[in-house]
């Protein structure tokens, strides 16, 4: 499949490619993909005798594999841009994803242009996928790879119009220049999951992402009990109870979170209270109980007391007027800079030799700020992005791992070796009036398996920590009910299917022993195996959740039913949908009530559930 009509955005306007003189878009097939798929470079030159200022390229697709009846029941499942960034499908009854207005910048490439008040008109970052629900026909578009520029796909189920962006921002081409954009791949099938994996593997090559570590870290996490609040008395107590508890909680790593660090922007210099003996002791004492020493960085962020930001204002970045940009009280690197980069690049030296070999680098998506002005005018949002975690993986070496905290997505791809893919985990539920992108354990447990695709391709998934405790522990929690045991398992059980990385998010010693109990559930039943949604293209937070095993009672397929609403619910999974064989009965049993569940495989299977609670099942095929 091939675009079918060309488009620029110049001088604020769209325009039609022939209406830009000189100015050309080709195209060059450059391989295969997988199965059916074909992959574009997409290179852009100015044949004219005069500068062209070029900030977007559009391309149109066909729409007649897909739109061919006018009644088709279609959907769309988009991407985000960052880990909070949404992951879902919608109809052409369904409007965008309303996102929060004060944070749009940093979740969507082009705030401007995001819009959520028409219904049947979507706007995804990076890759999409159409899906005519009446014939099963499918058709991804995605861009795979993210070195230069943001790309979006764009649908209009209503118009039946759907296309491909690059955004080039500010580039002005020269008389006989050219420059290589991004490069698209199109890859028509029947079933997403098996487009969406093909895009991850596909990407991962072109991105320098494989190999990858050879097994997902775990560990333990100060933030979500302690909430930058913790002392290293705290750290040493949990790493303790780990130490003495190794049989039914094997972690790799204790990763001290936000608070330990003098200011944002000062981390070569520890709290002088709350950690007196400084952070290279504490990782000589967190290894010699056995550990791997982790620590939180935000490197893009700069308050403003410290000494980066009274002596070197010009390092940070700033609007178009000239203004700061901020995030609450911090400001941001400019990462185009060489002195910044130098900078960067002593912190995360000195932080390597106090011990450390885990880095979860945090907020590194305000780097990308809409309206950012960069020292090097001529680098894009992106190359500022990559620029700065190129730098952090040189100060730190190859066999430290990067995670990518609240970070950009597929840009970040080659150089993190673990991604969160979600927002943060809370031990409630939600607050009310929250947004998609906003910490709440129904949006967690959405992008956790919508990104279940991203898993040991583009790098090991991080679905964020395990919370299993009976209270918040944060005072601006108080006027909020705490997770119920119902709500807890929902959280457990995505974290298993999850097949990533496992951190767990409470003071240990606290716990009762049946939540003890649960988080040793977690650790046995998790292989690195990531759960698909079944109806992800029918959804827009998944609640047939499945992961394929060897259809053993060593290990079995794992099967998870959940309901997000606030009323009870029936739900009936369709044996075709799992692809299981149809002669076989599957016994199993529900993994935390133990009670024992037959499935047939030649009959729907259908449970009821109360509001915020799910089943899980382990099934191997019987006699």
């Amino acid at each position: 499949m091939i675009p079918v009509n060309v488009c620029f955005v110049s001088g604020g306007r769209r325009v039609r490619a022939d209406e830009l003189p000189g100015v050309r878009l080709n195209l060059r097939r450059i391989s295969s993909g997988a199965g059916t798929a074909e992959i574009f470079e997409l290179q852009l030159e100015n044949h004219g005798s005069a500068p062209a200022p070029v900030s977007g390229v559009e391309l149109d697709f066909d729409t007649a594999p897909l739109f061919g009846n006018p009644d088709d029941s279609l959907r769309f499942y988009k991407e985000g841009l960052t880990v909070v960034g949404v992951a879902g499908s919608g109809g052409k009854d369904d409007c965008d994803f309303a996102l929060d207005p004060g944070f749009l910048r940093f979740t969507v490439s082009d705030p401007s242009g995001y819009r959520w008040d028409e219904k049947g008109v979507f706007c995804a970052e990076q890759i999409g996928v159409l899906r005519n629900m009446d014939t099963g026909e499918c058709m991804l578009a995605g861009f795979v790879t993210a070195e230069k520029f943001f790309c979006r796909i764009r649908a209009d189920l209503r118009n039946r119009r759907w296309s491909a962006f690059v955004d080039t921002e500010n580039t002005v081409l020269a008389p006989g220049a050219a420059i290589t954009l991004e490069t698209l791949m199109l890859a028509p099938g029947r079933c997403a999951e098996t487009l969406l994996r093909g895009y991850a593997r596909e990407t991962a090559v072109r991105m320098k992402a494989v190999p990858l570590r050879p097994k997902n870290p775990s560990g333990w996490c100060s933030y979500y009990y302690y909430y930058g609040r913790e002392t290293e008395n705290d750290i040493l107590e949990n790493a303790r109870f780990l130490a003495e508890h190794r049989d039914i909680l094997p972690v790799e790593y204790i990763q001290i979170d936000d608070g330990w660090q003098r200011a944002r922007g000062n981390y070569v210099e520890s709290d002088p209270v709350k950690f007196p003996h400084g952070m290279k002791w504490l990782s000589e004492e967190i290894a010699a109980l056995g550990f791997k020493p982790g620590i939180w960085v935000a490197p893009f962020l700069v308050a403003e007391d410290t000494d980066l930001f009274r002596n070197h204002p010009e390092r940070l970045l700033r609007d178009r007027n000239g203004a700061l940009l901020r995030m609450g009280d911090c400001c941001f690197l400019d990462t185009t800079r060489p002195d910044s980069l130098e900078w960067l690049k002593e912190c995360f030296r000195t932080i390597r030799s106090w011990g450390y070999s885990y880095f979860k680098l945090d907020f590194t998506m305000v780097e990308t700020c809409s309206g950012a002005v960069y020292s090097d005018r001529n680098a894009t949002r992106v190359q500022a992005f990559r620029r700065g975690l190129e730098t952090i993986r040189e100060a730190v070496g190859k066999d430290a791992f990067l995670l990518g905290g609240t970070s950009l997505l597929v840009p970040g791809a080659g150089l993190v070796d673990g991604c969160r893919i979600s927002t943060d985990v809370t031990p409630f539920w939600c607050v009310p009036g929250f947004t998609p992108e906003s910490p709440a354990i129904p949006n967690v447990c959405r992008n956790i398996v919508n990104r279940a695709y991203m898993h040991g391709h583009l790098w090991l998934n991080d679905p964020d920590c395990l919370i299993v405790r009976e209270r918040h522990n944060r005072k601006k929690y108080d006027h909020l009910p705490p997770l119920t045991l119902a709500e807890s398992r929902m959280l457990a059980t995505a974290m298993i299917l999850s097949g990533g990385a496992l951190f767990l998010g409470d003071r240990l010693a606290e716990l009762p022993p049946e939540r003890l109990e649960m988080i040793r559930k977690v650790f046995a039943f998790s292989n690195g195996v990531p759960a698909w949604p079944v109806d992800r293209m029918e959804s827009q937070i998944p609640r047939i959740w499945f992961r394929n095993g060897a259809g053993t009672r060593d290990f079995p397929h794992l099967l998870a039913l959940f309901n997000w609403d606030d009323s009870t619910t029936r739900i009936s999974v369709e044996p075709s949908a799992l692809k299981l064989e149809t002669e076989k009965n599957y016994p199993g049993e529900d993994v935390w009530d133990g009670g024992r569940v037959t499935f047939s495989a030649r009959t729907p299977f259908t449970v009821s559930l109360e509001p915020h609670s799910c089943r899980f099942f382990t099934l191997y095929p019987g006699d």
